[in-house]
């Protein structure tokens, strides 16, 4: 038995040692992957947050491309039928909506879907301001209602104000 307490008072402490050193360093350990980890966060966010700007830059470019008063403008020439006028407003939001669409992946699901909502609602603004026209009309008075109708559809402005609202919460 005594040989039993003379060994005991040799390990006890040898373990308890141990048992401090082993708990010691593995939250030491720990405290350094964190902090490595927390390190290439912070990196990664560096490197991206210019791309995300970037995205969002695109989409707000996005909206004001595909506003009405900044379409028609841009489109309309002077010997444009009401269809030629439709068509080419259509087309030319469809391109600007594929030009934009990898933009999606830095943006938020629910502000996609707001962009996604302002393209369908100007397209379906346009082809509900055409239905009012006969096709072979000269544009003019259907440039002249798409730019009025413009005013009773803030949806674009809605966009941009997420837009705003999302970009905020990266600073």
């Amino acid at each position: 038995m005594e040989h039993f307490w003379e060994l005991l008072k040799y390990t006890l402490p040898s373990l308890v040692l141990f048992l401090t050193v082993f708990f010691l360093l593995r939250s030491y350990f720990r405290n350094r992957i964190n902090l490595e980890a927390m390190r290439l966060q912070a990196d990664k966010k560096s490197e991206t947050l210019p791309l995300r700007i970037q995205a969002y830059e695109r989409l707000m470019l996005f909206c004001e491309r595909i506003n009405l008063d900044q379409l028609v403008y841009r489109m309309r020439e002077p010997s444009m039928t009401v269809k030629e006028l439709q068509s080419v407003l259509m087309i030319a939001v469809q391109q600007e909506y594929e030009h934009n669409l990898s933009q999606q992946i830095y943006a938020s699901n629910n502000l996609w879907k707001i962009i996604e909502l302002a393209k369908n609602e100007v397209q379906n603004s346009i082809a509900s301001t055409a239905d009012r026209f006969a096709p072979g009309d000269d544009a003019l008075g259907y440039s002249n209602a798409l730019i009025a109708e413009r005013a009773t559809a803030p949806i674009l402005d809605k966009a941009k104000e997420a837009l705003r609202s999302e970009v905020k919460l990266l600073f």
